[in-house]
């Protein structure tokens, strides 16, 4: 039976207005008119539904979906039902390239595949550290809304005794629905044409035009299990280094940056919208780890949170300075980078404590354990051997830029300027 309380209080970390609460009540279980206002939901939560419904797939359909799987690391199962299964192969002289399963979504694509050597010189190329999938396999696309499209990929690890090496290749910029050829190098009539038509559920928001605040404005977001997409409209032309803050509310009502929802193991990618005169760049980061849609209920644009749930929510909210991008100086000591512990700590609101030589640094869900003078650090208990070591000058204590990088913070040096520029004296930190 449906109990309403229990129901209210659900959603009441997510949005907390009355009024929105009970239109969503309304429109879930009292008005069938009303069906659309949660349709974003429902497309999502099927997928959630999927896998109470059916547990798990065949080991055949497992072994068929994998190639696309080492792209994600952890639990894949959110997406499953998204993979389009594959059975297409091409041949050359040295290599059998087979594809074995498409994911794709609105702006990008990963390909599974496999790469079969046909000899052992092709055998020792495969498997070498240098292996360039690009001097085996070309492509050609039907369509594309981007000046070009990009090329990444992750692969399976050699096994002794085999021929064969998995790929999953992620083409950005390339979307579905969409007709994919791919090349065997080698042989130019050995193709295999992919029709793309299958594409992974998201969520979306658009910007109120009235809530324009700085140099840019951010027009809309779209959110998926594997990638995050949101459209950026500048008042000048810009690098690609500028900030842009964009925040997301999570469904335990906490505010999250971009970097926290994405991590810090892809680079957010930048591609000009139409004309360039216009300024209008859509900006895409994939996630290596998959996340569940459901937990993200909201995204704020220009200082204005907007709902993922409801079209009609749109409220102004201020920002913890803690979770903003901020500058930050940097010195540079026997070739290794460094920054003030003290200031990089304090401004992205992480605790820093010490006994006589050994500091640690609690942000977040890490700890990061160091000692002045000895290259060894402790990452969440585990320890790690580095080329350099924290040092102290003076009352400052100063710590390699890697250690930045360890606490899932992302850092970037900082060019103010176009064209001819000074060498750079801040990193831009990105909480």
């Amino acid at each position: 039976m449906f109990d309403e309380n229990k129901y209210r209080e659900s959603f009441s970390v997510v949005h907390a207005s009355d009024n929105l609460l009970s239109r969503i009540e309304k429109a879930t279980y009292k008005n069938k008119k009303q069906k659309r206002y949660i349709l974003k939901v429902i497309r999502i939560a099927m997928v959630c539904m999927a896998l109470i419904l059916i547990p798990g797939i065949t080991v055949f359909a497992y072994n068929k979906m994998k190639s696309v799987f080492l792209f994600f690391k952890g639990d894949t199962k959110l997406i499953e039902e998204n993979i389009q299964t594959v059975e297409e192969s091409a041949e050359g002289a040295r290599y059998r390239v087979s594809v074995d399963s498409i994911l794709s979504d609105s702006y990008s694509t990963i390909l599974g595949l496999s790469i079969e050597a046909l000899s052992e010189e092709a055998k020792k190329e495969l498997f070498s550290q240098e292996f360039d999938v690009r001097d085996v396999l070309c492509f050609d696309y039907e369509e594309t809304d981007v000046s070009f499209v990009s090329m990444s990929w992750k692969s399976s690890v050699e096994k002794k005794g085999e021929t064969i090496r998995s790929f999953a290749i992620r083409l950005d910029g390339l979307g579905a629905p969409n007709t994919v050829k791919l090349y065997v190098k080698e042989d130019k009539d050995s193709v295999i044409e992919l029709s793309i038509d299958k594409t992974i559920d998201s969520l979306s928001a658009i910007a109120l035009p009235d809530y324009k605040k700085g140099d840019y404005f951010i027009t809309s977001c779209e959110l998926s299990a594997t990638q995050i997409t949101y459209v950026v409209s500048f008042d000048e032309p810009v690098q690609g280094d500028k900030i842009v803050e964009i925040y997301f509310r999570k469904s335990d009502g906490s505010l999250i940056t971009l970097q926290q929802l994405a991590g810090n193991d892809t680079e957010i990618k930048m591609w000009n919208e139409g004309d360039f005169e216009q300024n209008n760049y859509r900006y895409t980061q994939s996630f290596s780890t998959v996340i569940n849609p459901l937990s993200v209920v909201g995204v704020v644009m220009n200082g204005v949170e907007y709902s993922f749930l409801d079209d009609e929510y749109s409220t102004e909210v201020d920002i913890p300075e803690t979770i903003k991008p901020f500058l930050s100086p940097f010195v540079e000591r026997n070739s290794t980078f460094y920054v003030y512990a003290n200031d990089i700590c304090e401004k992205m609101g992480a605790t820093i404590e010490n006994v006589g030589d050994e500091y640690t640094i609690n942000y977040l869900n890490n700890t990061l354990i160091f000692f002045v003078g000895n290259p060894n650090i402790y990452l969440n208990g585990e320890e790690k051997q580095l080329d350099a070591s924290a040092i102290m000058e003076g009352d400052e204590l100063l710590i390699p830029g890697n250690y930045v990088d360890f606490l899932g913070v992302r850092k970037m040096m900082y060019y103010p300027e176009r064209g001819n520029v000074r060498p750079p004296e801040y990193w831009l930190i990105t909480p």
